[in-house]
């Protein structure tokens, strides 16, 4: 059966034609890699994106690596590459080919790559970059770090040091190169805060908010952080918004705090927002990010903080809002 042919017998009962906007074929039964291979192939040759995704969709990190092994050695080029090509010929949505690597690369180079790209974009949006850095725990952070520097030949640290506004640099490099020296109770750390916040000094002298992004493990500091909020009934971007103007430097700092102290909230009520923006591609990179990335989170727990937060079930948003049929596909398989 040749690649084009296994491609185009697996259609429903229907019989609907391939297109690239209504997806009608059914995936193989059963993943064999000769021939999902072959119906890769016939898909990337017709332009029928919805398929390709589909597929990479059904495969789980190990399958999809023996795909694109199978694929290279098969057609000589890799997956990514055919598809960058199909994108231009068949005038794809630029996060289709988006999608694809997110999903045929590995959970932390996936993310690396999206950091990469927020970073190479003019103007850069450091709240995105806060919010992709900050939810991922100490571990996968150092994981990021050492990929975007292995990919880049680059520090990211140094990247940031460079493009961002010379304080929130700091917080946010700061969070990155976290040096432990947790050695009191949490307690004991949000009442330093409080002591310090009162006497003005969060933010000079002994500048201790960013003393502790440097030396506190991340979920330590959001109990520190929660605490801070219970004890002084005001939350600690109140402080920020005291001692920095509106811009810039105290969005990125309130967005850090807000991170770090609740990220599966910061995540769904951004997810919620971009469910209403699908026409902007960029927009629809980030949500397909924050909905795909495998080192956000576990999924049951963010349909479970959407529907507490916005009263719906993330899957019914997404089938109400999103008027493109393929990312409709790709958000409904990610959040069943």
């Amino acid at each position: 059966m040749g690649c084009a042919q296994s491609h185009k017998t697996l259609i429903d009962t229907k019989g609907a034609k391939n297109t690239n906007q209504q997806p009608h074929l059914e995936l193989p039964k059963q993943y064999d890699v000769t021939l999902y291979t072959k119906c890769l192939k016939g898909a990337i040759d017709e332009g029928d994106a919805a398929y390709l995704l589909r597929a990479l969709l059904n495969c789980d990190e190990d399958q999809k690596k023996d795909l694109n092994n199978s694929y290279s050695n098969t057609h000589g080029q890799s997956l990514l590459e055919q598809i960058s090509s199909s994108s231009t010929k068949y005038n794809w949505r630029p996060w289709i080919a988006f999608i694809s690597e997110l999903l045929l690369s590995s959970k932390h180079k996936s993310s690396m790559m999206y950091i990469k790209s927020l970073l190479d974009s003019d103007p850069i949006s450091e709240s995105k970059l806060v919010q992709v850095l900050c939810s991922h725990g100490d571990d996968d952070v150092q994981a990021i770090l050492r990929c975007y520097e292995d990919d880049t030949g680059r520090s990211l640290v140094n990247e940031i040091n460079c493009k961002f506004q010379a304080e929130s640099a700091e917080a946010l490099c700061a969070f990155l190169t976290k040096k432990e020296e947790f050695d009191v109770s949490p307690s004991d750390y949000a009442s330093n805060l409080i002591e310090s916040a009162t006497d003005n000094k969060l933010f000079k002298d002994n500048r201790l908010f960013f003393s502790y992004l440097r030396t506190v493990p991340s979920d330590k500091l959001k109990d520190i952080f929660e605490m801070f909020l219970r004890q002084c009934q005001r939350d600690l971007t109140v402080e920020i918004e005291k001692h920095y103007p509106a811009g810039i430097v105290q969005d990125t700092l309130k967005k850090i705090v807000s991170v770090i102290r609740n990220a599966p909230l910061e995540r769904v009520n951004r997810i919620h927002e971009l469910l209403n923006s699908t026409e902007d591609d960029h927009d629809v990179e980030e949500l397909c990010f924050l909905i795909l990335s495998p080192t956000l989170g576990h999924m049951t727990e963010l349909k479970q903080v959407y529907k507490t937060t916005h009263f719906d079930m993330l899957a019914k948003d997404i089938k109400d809002q999103t008027t493109d049929d393929i990312l409709k596909i790709v958000l409904l398989h990610a959040v069943k």
